[in-house]
């Protein structure tokens, strides 16, 4: 006949069984997954490290090519804009240290910058779009035409375009001085736009952009730059 002990000592046994296959089990898994985890470890230090001399390397790269343009910019462009005047139009993410070196360029070419403009991010903003198309509108010079094209990006272009450059036949402003003062001031009132003191229409207008747009609307965005600028 099996006694109660019999049971107790079974059960104990069982119990003992488990817990001694739980550690040994344990213990052959955290050293196998201990040891993948170093291997992938060392993996992904190769990786960094990989990639740490790629991006030395590009910046090697990238300062010898700004060296080069740097000594060799003025060179080029001597003479190639002799006795022109420039308006320089600047986007919110430009870089100052790129406009600085870009006017010295202008300077170097043998053309004056009459003026300053930059566009704030509310000017390339899509959900700002209609708001900036209806500024643009009721400031058209009068006498003036504007394309046919109802995009934001392309009427802002032609109001500037009519403002900031002069006739390319005549070399005379296209428009009055008050209207350029108008344009400007409705552009800045609106936040779409600041511009410099005593800006002047120009032959020439050069469109500085920062890097890449990115996140939501980049591309509504970089599309509004580019048909502004054409």
């Amino acid at each position: 006949m099996i006694s109660l002990r019999y049971h107790v000592v079974s059960i104990a046994a069982c119990f003992l069984a488990l817990a001694v296959g739980v550690v040994l089990g344990s213990t052959a898994l955290n050293g196998t997954l201990l040891s993948g985890l170093a291997g992938e470890k060392k993996d992904l230090g190769t990786q960094v490290a990989d990639l740490e001399a790629q991006r030395n390397g590009l910046t090697a790269r990238l300062a010898d090519a700004d060296a080069f343009a740097g000594s060799m910019g003025p060179k080029v462009v001597a003479g190639a804009l002799d006795k022109r005047s420039v308006v320089l139009v600047t986007t919110e993410d430009a870089r100052p240290a790129d406009r600085d070196v870009l006017k010295q360029l202008i300077g170097q070419a043998g053309a004056a910058v009459t003026g300053e403009v930059q566009l704030t991010a509310a000017f390339a903003d899509p959900e700002k779009a209609d708001q900036l198309r209806d500024v643009v509108t009721r400031l058209q010079p009068a006498g003036s035409k504007f394309p046919t094209a109802g995009d934001s990006g392309t009427l802002a272009g032609a109001l500037l375009g009519s403002v900031l450059l002069l006739d390319k036949t005549t070399a005379k402003p296209q428009s009055s001085p008050e209207e350029l003062a108008a344009a400007l001031g409705g552009l800045a009132d609106g936040g779409f736009a600041k511009a410099g003191q005593d800006v002047k229409p120009a032959q020439l207008a050069i469109v500085l952009t920062g890097a890449q747009a990115t996140g939501d609307g980049a591309g509504d965005r970089a599309a509004t730059i580019a048909r502004f600028a054409t």
